[in-house]
């Protein structure tokens, strides 16, 4: 789905806004779609990480390192305060609140009420 997508110029995106969020590692097909959709303006990325991996090139952060120099983290634009809260987590004490989701769908669809939930959206 993804290669025809890419590869078919003719195939429109009909919503204003596509988000992506929690990639890991993207496929070269993925990134396309990426780069097809950032140019019409409508590619959101949500990367979530800890500054931790972002220092003195670790290896685990490698492909986030990579990602935001093309794909800008919509979550930047949050609040100071907020930003802390995001990006230290190893620094911070945790509030995990476990979600049963039977599929990905459902998963997507929880994401979606937490991104609105306090504006992140």
């Amino acid at each position: 789905l993804y290669r025809k997508v890419v590869n078919d110029e003719n195939i429109k995106f009909q919503h204003k806004k596509y988000l992506f969020v929690g990639f890991n590692m993207m496929q070269v097909v993925e990134r396309k779609l990426c780069d097809r959709l950032m140019k019409e303006g409508k590619a959101h990325f949500y990367w979530d990480y800890d500054d931790y991996y972002m220092q003195n090139n670790h290896e685990a952060g490698h492909y986030i390192r990579e990602y935001l120099k093309y794909y800008p983290n919509e979550l930047n634009d949050m609040p100071p305060h907020d930003l802390r809260e995001i990006y230290h987590n190893f620094d911070n004490n945790k509030d995990i609140t476990y979600i049963s989701a039977s599929t990905e769908n459902i998963q997507a669809r929880y994401v979606n009420q937490w991104l609105k939930e306090k504006k992140r959206l």
